[in-house]
């Protein structure tokens, strides 16, 4: 498995990805390890919605959905008893069978056919509810209301999960561009210095074996850059890090600096390749 250590000034000769690093047998973190993804990933989930209680007046459920531009609002009986939700459409429906007045009662355009998750709920089961019904309510271990998930929620939440794994997939891209036909697969082979791996294209190829090749002058020289080798050379390694983090699928340990360092990575090879 890959080292996530930094290696010191590039003296990575010896580093190898495919190394085997003998230790102990491995246990996972009890109180860290779930092999289940659940709904509490989602900010929303864990975030205290807007609520509006069932004896308030229509005009507030419309004023905090307009100020908030909410589609909807759980509708509450005291600070945490769940009675239902409304929206829109609850009070076009009504519109059409009842006469208005903004001074009638929440409870009036409120639908009880609301859609309740534990805070335990497993992710994907708990994204078909929201699919489903548009949103779910979350509600945490004492059956307190949490949040409230919606599908503007699940979609921001997926653009955040996908963007690392397509800005490293760039990345990776943009550095096989500057090595094509600069070396040869003789060359390249014999860099890696690697038996077990047989390399014929550039997308057999690491992260650690782009640095370790780019590490030789004689290699960086060929690719014609007018830029400080040893500081791309470090911020790549940083970037390798970070990738081992998403690929190996802790993504939830990246932190706002490791999204800033892929951001400019990608923009830089933008610029000089």
């Amino acid at each position: 498995m890959e080292s996530n250590e930094k290696v010191t000034d590039y003296e990575i000769e010896n580093f190898d990805d495919s190394t085997q690093i003998e230790c102990s047998a491995l246990v996972f973190k009890k109180e860290e390890f779930d092999p289940v993804k659940k709904i509490s990933l989602v900010d929303a989930a864990k975030r205290p919605p807007v609520t509006v209680s069932s004896d308030n007046k229509i005009m507030d459920a419309i004023t905090k959905m307009m100020y908030n531009d909410y589609s909807q609002l759980p509708v509450t009986s005291g600070s945490k008893t769940i009675k239902g939700f409304v929206s829109w459409e609850t009070i076009g429906n009504s519109l059409i069978n009842s006469e208005f007045s903004l001074d009638d009662p929440v409870s009036k355009y409120t639908n009880t056919e609301i859609v309740i998750v534990s805070i335990d709920e497993p992710l994907l089961k708990a994204v078909a509810k929201v699919l489903k019904k548009d949103f779910v309510v979350v509600v945490d271990k004492t059956k307190a209301l949490s949040g409230l998930v919606t599908t503007s929620d699940i979609s921001a939440e997926y653009l955040s999960l996908t963007e690392r794994f397509l800005i490293i997939e760039q990345i990776e891209n943009r550095v096989r561009y500057m090595m094509e036909g600069k070396f040869s697969t003789d060359e390249i082979q014999q860099l890696c210095n690697n038996e077990n791996k047989q390399i014929q294209y550039l997308e057999d190829l690491s992260f650690g074996d782009y640095i370790r090749i780019l590490q030789k002058e004689e290699n960086w020289s060929k690719l014609g850059l007018s830029i400080n080798k040893k500081y791309f050379l470090k911020e790549l390694n940083d970037i390798r890090i970070i990738r081992n983090k998403i690929m190996h699928f802790k993504s939830n340990s990246l932190s706002k600096d490791d999204f800033v360092k892929l951001r400019l990575m990608v923009n830089f090879l933008e610029k000089i390749s």
